[in-house]
């Protein structure tokens, strides 16, 4: 309402994109899209402003409306065909364009849809991960008073939300807010966020955990973390309850063999649960990390309601998720940061999940190996997981989508994170020398050269072959 008595175009046509996203992704109900629609097209005067508001609105919800409510979609071409067959002509001729283009791209579409049998979709078949019968849309008149309506669609209850506002009764708002919070959310009400840590890295209900899982990620995130530390015997964790992964008969040691990678992350392998809990849990893993405002908020969730086994299928999700938008978005490196920080077991599954990915970087496409060599980079340039993970790579031996890899995830770290003398640094030290034969040898002539001409392919990492 403030956009439009300002005659704001920039904001209320960005007010409409995200009103229409809720409404595709089912938060609000049909109504207010069509009383937004009704109340811009059906006036005694509609202007160019109006046209271009309505247009905006309609582009963004017009796919999803017309498979909800197929009536209502009709409905709403009505007044858009009136304007442009109406004697005498009332728009301008670029409204004319504006709805001319609009009706063209639905006309389109309707062809693909019933012509070509086209599946698409306002939504990635990865966020479509709730059944239609689970969402629950909120029902919102543009006159309710929920909304700021009084009735005669005026009115805005959060007008003065920006100003500081003293509140006598505080403590009394606070307990019911409280009380309400309990009932809703139940036992996970009085769980800290993720920012409630320890100094050590590890979160407050996390050390509620089993003594063997903490004792074998603590151990393991140690031995890799600590720069010049020498190596200390694997800690041996008596397993004292089985709702541990570390502390399980099957738990992976932190010298896993490549088929036990491969069998920890590959889809194929056999699950330890069941296929209707398997289903669930990536519904849940997909629609907390899609859900999410922030990455403290995602890793939150994730750390939250995951389940005895489930922590691979979260590392793996969270880099195909990645993988499934249209470009590379930071925010699911920083989900990965944000988990391995507040959990040493993640520290962990994330070091195993880079072993595998390379160990299997053939099978991925351009796109996959891109936005996974990013991830990584993120968490080895801020140090969120440990460099001695780079041990698996072979220069000698690898394949090309395995050269492809490093070499993006080389190139990233360079020019987004460290400089080529803190990687030089890194490198040439005492603990990743010794471990690094395979991508940066020593003593063997052809090995060598083959390492040299890989650097020298990246480019802006030429520097790292001087020795």
């Amino acid at each position: 309402r403030r956009y439009y008595g300002r005659r704001n175009a920039d904001g209320i046509k960005n007010e409409c994109r995200f009103i229409a996203q809720l409404y595709v992704f089912g938060v609000c109900g049909d109504i207010v899209v069509m009383e937004l629609l009704a109340a811009l097209l059906c006036q005694d005067v509609t202007t160019d402003f109006e046209i271009d508001v309505a247009a905006t609105l309609l582009r963004e919800s017009y796919k999803t409306l017309e498979g909800r409510n197929p009536k209502a979609f009709h409905e709403i071409l009505v007044p858009l065909r009136d304007l442009l067959q109406a004697d005498p002509k009332i728009l301008t001729k670029r409204a004319e364009s504006i709805v001319d283009a609009l009706l063209e791209s639905m006309k389109h579409w309707q062809k693909e849809k019933y012509e070509v049998a086209s599946t698409d979709s306002a939504l990635l078949p990865i966020i479509e991960a709730n059944e239609a019968a689970e969402i629950e849309a909120h029902s919102l008149s543009l006159d309710d008073p929920a909304v700021g309506g009084d009735g005669n669609g005026f009115g805005d209850p959060e007008a003065k939300l920006d100003v500081f506002q003293y509140d006598p009764n505080y403590a009394e708002a606070e307990q019911t807010y409280n009380d309400m919070k309990r009932v809703i959310l139940g036992p996970m009400a009085d769980a800290p966020t993720v920012e409630d840590t320890t100094g050590d890295g590890v979160s407050d209900w996390e050390e509620d955990e089993t003594d063997g899982a903490a004792a074998a990620a603590a151990a393991y995130y140690t031995d890799l973390t600590s720069p010049g530390a020498e190596k200390k015997p694997e800690a041996t964790a008596t397993p004292s309850s089985s709702t541990s992964h570390f502390a399980s008969k099957n738990a992976i040691s932190t010298a896993a063999s490549d088929d036990d990678i491969r069998k920890m992350f590959s889809p194929d392998a056999p699950s330890t649960f069941s296929q209707e809990d398997d289903r669930k849990l990536r519904n849940n893993i997909v629609t907390a990390i899609m859900s999410s405002i922030s990455a403290d908020e995602s890793a939150h969730k994730l750390l939250k309601g995951k389940v005895a086994g489930s922590e691979p299928l979260i590392c793996s999700l969270v880099t195909d998720a990645c993988a499934q938008e249209p470009i590379y978005r930071k925010s699911f490196a920083l989900v990965a940061d944000r988990l391995c920080r507040a959990s040493p077991a993640m520290v962990y599954y994330w070091s195993m999940l880079f072993r595998y990915r390379y160990l299997t970087a053939e099978s991925l496409d351009d796109s996959q190996l891109d936005v996974n060599a990013r991830i990584f980079a993120h968490l080895l340039g801020t140090d969120a997981v440990p460099w001695r993970c780079l041990e698996v790579v072979d220069i000698s031996t690898s394949e090309v989508a395995q050269r492809i890899f490093v070499s993006n995830l080389l190139k990233t770290i360079v020019s987004e994170y460290l400089n080529v003398q803190k990687v030089q640094e890194r490198f040439r030290s005492a603990e990743l020398a010794s471990r690094l034969k395979g991508l940066l040898p020593i003593g063997d002539l052809d090995k060598v050269s083959q390492a040299i001409l890989f650097f020298r392919g990246i480019g802006g990492v030429d520097a790292l072959k001087i020795d």
